[in-house]
């Protein structure tokens, strides 16, 4: 526990940082990524930071960061409640969820603004709220932002039947987007750990999804998806497996490295070679993300404490071997190296491993998928006569 504390330490410290010098941050976006504009920077920003506010706040008083979140919701207020916020929540309710949400998580750490609180109430109320065509996830994210603000329970029944996270899911036939849609919805759907899962959510297929992420991500050591995805393991309040072990585990080194959390977009070897004064402000721009998600993760930690529930979901705890394996497998099926995954999959023919078994079972479609693929493509190549 003492290095969870420490490490959520450095995030917020992280934050802070962040916060003291936005002209610095939204010029360095800019210039990695033209297309976004200064206000879109800062408002994902903020909004993002207050939501690790919200969720850092939840953690027992007693460990000792309420100072520390004070002090940072002081700062944020007047970034996150401007003129301009105003004019948008009138103008375009139906964006409430992206400009509300620093509001309302400023409001349930104490520090209110009714004139805000008026405009965002307006927001809500309009016909015009769902004037847009939003994807299922985000459509729990409005409600439980409305569930936050008025504070009542989220009805999200009429969702979860269209909902990825009611779908058969295996990394071998997802994108990162779809991930994505899964992890929000479990943030949703729980009030990031608060309530349990409905009855009608396969807690069984989420925990094989889980551990097959875990397993995708570790091939392709993507972090920020990785936090997400061992957030929503958290959430199922399931006993850990060997794969939210290592995961956590490997979090944790990579983080403590140098106290951030590399993003997707993030280029070791153009890190390495930038003066020191200039290393700092890359992995800010590329790596305050998946250093917030990793500080979510380590509140939910710190919030579990010593009294975590732990429910017997897996009788069978595969060894570190069959972590490696399941990436590897899966790695070699999404990029479709077909004689190397033939190979691996009859190494793994008879495996008695539950997770490289369905692994196994979904690799061989995936190959039978490419095979069809490809004969679709010499059709379409072929000369007609």
């Amino acid at each position: 526990m003492h290095d969870t504390r420490n490490n959520l330490a450095h995030v917020l410290g992280f934050a802070r940082s962040l916060l003291m010098d936005l002209d610095r941050f939204a010029e360095s976006s800019s210039r990695y990524d033209p297309a976004l504009d200064r206000h879109q920077i800062l408002d994902k920003l903020v909004a993002e930071t207050a939501l690790l506010l919200l969720v850092a706040n939840r953690i027992p008083e007693n460990s000792g960061f309420q100072t520390d979140i004070r002090e940072l919701s002081a700062i944020l207020s007047p970034h996150a409640r401007t003129a301009r916020h105003l004019f948008l929540l009138a103008a375009s309710p139906q964006a409430v969820g992206g400009i509300a949400l620093a509001h309302i998580a400023l409001t349930c750490l104490g520090k209110r603004d009714e004139t805000f609180d008026a405009a965002v109430q307006a927001a809500f109320a309009s016909p015009y709220i769902d004037s847009i065509d939003r994807p299922n996830f985000r459509q729990m994210e409005i409600r439980w932002l409305y569930s936050l603000y008025s504070n009542t329970i989220p009805d999200f029944s009429d969702l979860l039947p269209c909902s990825i996270i009611n779908k058969p899911m295996h990394p071998i036939f997802m994108r990162r987007e779809d991930a994505y849609a899964v992890t929000h919805a479990a943030m949703y759907l729980t009030d990031f750990g608060r309530s349990t899962f409905l009855p009608s959510i396969d807690r069984w297929k989420l925990c094989g999804f889980i551990d097959h992420s875990i397993s995708w991500c570790l091939a392709y050591s993507d972090w920020d998806l990785l936090g997400e995805i061992v957030m929503v393991q958290r959430f199922l309040q399931s006993r850990d497996s060997i794969f939210s072990k290592t995961a956590s585990s490997v979090l944790s080194d990579v983080f403590s490295r140098d106290w951030f959390m590399p993003g997707p977009n993030f280029v070791a070897e153009t890190y390495n070679a930038l003066p020191d004064n200039q290393k700092m402000g890359y992995a800010m721009v590329h790596g305050y993300h998946s250093t917030y998600v990793y500080g979510i993760l380590c509140s939910l930690d710190l919030i579990r404490g010593e009294d975590t529930v732990e429910h017997d979901l897996d009788d069978v705890v595969p060894s570190d071997e069959q972590v490696v394996a399941n990436s590897k497998l899966i790695k070699l099926a999404r990029e479709a190296r077909g004689v190397e995954l033939m190979q691996e999959l009859e190494q793994h023919r008879n495996t008695c491993i539950p997770r490289v078994s369905e692994t196994c079972e979904v690799a061989a479609e995936a190959i039978c998928q490419t095979l069809r693929a490809s004969a679709y493509r010499r059709l379409e190549l072929e000369p007609r006569h």
